[in-house]
């Protein structure tokens, strides 16, 4: 019973850490760091609108932890990560924009409404100096033995950029979309 009760303290002493982190962010300020490697502007600039998304508490959570994530990964390719695509979200939130409460992920034409772009969990990207097809395949050979390690999933695809996410594994951590 002592060891279960740890578990929930340490469980929860985790949960405020992590809420702490983000309200330390400063998500107004693109430049402002989430992490080691990434910057507000990679995990909330909406390209194809030229906004930002000020995401939600929930977002926040799962972009830091993706953020994490990615900065163990870049750590190990030695190589800075060129980020494509990080939120697509169902409804914009950019009180100053006309596009404010518009769903972005159907906008860059995307029909799911389970992908991990919506919600902070999924990020597409490549590395430098391996670009294009031929050198995204060779990043995602030397992702793929720390998929398990770091509990994350990525798409098996032929095309320029990485996939990995950080939703639940359904069946595969390296999956066809």
């Amino acid at each position: 019973m002592r060891k279960l009760i740890e578990i929930i303290l340490s469980f929860f002493k985790m949960f405020k850490r992590e809420k702490e982190e983000i309200f330390m962010i400063n998500w107004n300020d693109p430049k402002c760091k989430i992490s080691k490697h990434f910057t507000v502007h990679e995990a909330t600039f909406l390209p194809s609108w030229r906004i930002y998304h000020l995401p939600s508490d929930e977002e926040k959570v799962e972009i830091v932890k993706l953020a994490k994530v990615m900065d163990k990964l870049r750590d190990k390719l030695n190589k800075p990560f060129i980020v494509h695509c990080w939120m697509r979200p169902k409804k914009v939130n950019c009180q100053e924009s006309t596009r404010h409460g518009q769903d972005y992920n159907v906008f860059v034409g995307s029909r799911s409404t389970k992908s991990g772009h919506i919600f902070g969990q999924a990020v597409d990207f490549h590395v430098s100096g391996m670009s294009g097809t031929n050198g995204c395949n060779l990043a995602r050979e030397e992702i793929k033995p720390e998929l398990e390690k770091l509990d994350i999933r990525m798409e098996d695809i032929q095309g320029g950029w990485v996939h990995i996410d950080t939703k639940p594994v359904g069946h595969a951590r390296f999956f066809k979309p």
